[in-house]
């Protein structure tokens, strides 16, 4: 079983008349998920893995009126639960790639990304 602590930054939105005048800021501090990984071994060098664990997020909402001055702001930190899996495929020595599927649930808003990189271990 492997442990995993994952820190992203990732989710940014924006609502207004135009970019000079917005009325509605929202974005996300912090998205941090802490995971255990359970998989098998394809081959040698291909695994397939599930995983699942906490979510942790911090949101922040920021109101202007029509002048662009601030009158309004929400901060709010929730805590959830995250569920996915994935596919790693070492191609080289000390090189591998990947890419995953998670769900992160905080409440009753459920959040999805897809993640693929490249590895190198040192």
């Amino acid at each position: 079983m492997l442990h995993k602590i994952k820190r992203e930054f990732w989710f940014r939105c924006h609502y207004g008349i135009d970019r000079a005048r917005q009325i509605l800021r929202c974005w996300n501090n912090d998205n941090i998920v802490l995971t255990a990984r359970e998989g098998f071994l394809l081959q040698p060098n291909a695994l397939i893995y599930m995983q699942g664990g906490a979510a942790f997020t911090s949101t922040n909402v920021t109101v202007f009126n029509l002048a662009g001055t601030q009158i309004g702001n929400f901060s709010n930190s929730s805590q959830g639960w995250a569920l996915g899996g994935g596919a790693k495929w070492m191609f080289a020595p000390h090189w591998s790639v990947f890419a995953e599927y998670n769900f992160m649930g905080f409440g009753g808003s459920i959040i999805q990304n897809a993640v693929a990189g490249v590895n190198y271990k040192f």
